[in-house]
């Protein structure tokens, strides 16, 4: 992986899958990435390490407690909803030949 393009800051979890020949045998490996010139500070650095040992461990612990995956699940799906419920409290547009259509949400004021 390169980081060319990216914040020296940034950390990366990187999930691999185990692969034989095209096909993915169901095995991973998560790895954690950053810059070797990664401008933070030590102890930043060591924030930012525990953290992402954190959330990359989530994939060892849903095979070890299945109920942590369905809980991630259910999170997904309501931010999912969130985001959707968001959508639609934004002005719409549409465009026909030289007609243009908004269209404000009833919460809006106008």
């Amino acid at each position: 992986m390169t980081l060319k393009n990216r914040p020296a800051s940034s950390y990366f979890i990187e999930i691999e899958p185990k692969m034989l020949d095209a096909n993915w045998t169901g095995e991973l490996e998560v790895n954690i990435i950053t810059s070797q010139d990664n401008p933070l500070p030590e102890e930043s650095r060591a924030h930012m390490l525990h953290l992402c040992q954190l959330v990359a461990s989530t994939v060892a612990l849903m095979e070890r407690r299945p109920a942590l995956a369905d809980e991630l699940e259910d999170f997904l799906n309501e931010e999912d909803a969130y985001v959707e419920s968001q959508k639609k409290r934004y002005i719409t547009t549409s465009t026909e030949d030289n007609v243009i259509t908004l269209n404000f949400p009833k919460e809006t004021k106008h």
